[in-house]
């Protein structure tokens, strides 16, 4: 809902019943952090996305999000280096790899068929994080404000 809806009270109530649920799981502090971050509340958003990154072992894809933080709070040198870091991670083989096993694996194991190749899910999931953290450094490459230029910035 907040990716999509943005920051709406439905939004903010399911992520924060989620935090209930389990505080310390990582994908849900990512959640926490992101909603704050969408209402301007960037210190508070980084201590969950940190606290996210810990949990989570790194998780590329929630390294986009601390590195919007840092770069709203003025902390420009971590922004770029989160989004340098997450889009290295998504762009190399052995993510790649990991990601189409495990896709592989849910394949089988767990959903029992293929609807669509574990390539084409990896396309569904990781290549808009892709395109959006390249389109930010290249931004900030060309000297200008990663969420001013073009639509990069939007979720």
């Amino acid at each position: 809902y907040l990716q999509r809806d943005g920051a709406t009270e439905k939004a903010i109530a399911l992520a924060f019943e989620a935090y209930a649920l389990d505080p310390e799981a990582g994908f849900v502090q990512d959640t926490i952090g992101y909603a704050n971050l969408l209402h301007g509340k960037s210190n508070e958003a980084i201590d969950y996305f940190v606290s996210a990154l810990s949990d989570s072992a790194g998780d590329p894809q929630i390294l986009d999000h601390p590195g919007d933080a840092f770069w709203k709070s003025h902390q420009r040198r971590g922004a770029i280096s989160a989004w340098q870091k997450a889009y290295t991670i998504l762009r190399s083989p052995e993510y790649f790899k990991m990601i189409i096993e495990g896709f592989q694996e849910m394949n089988y194991s767990v959903w029992g068929i293929s609807i669509a190749t574990p390539e084409a899910l990896y396309d569904l999931e990781i290549s808009s994080v892709v395109r959006r953290l390249q389109e930010k450094l290249m931004a900030v490459q060309e000297g200008e404000d990663p969420f001013e230029h073009k639509d990069n910035g939007a979720r």
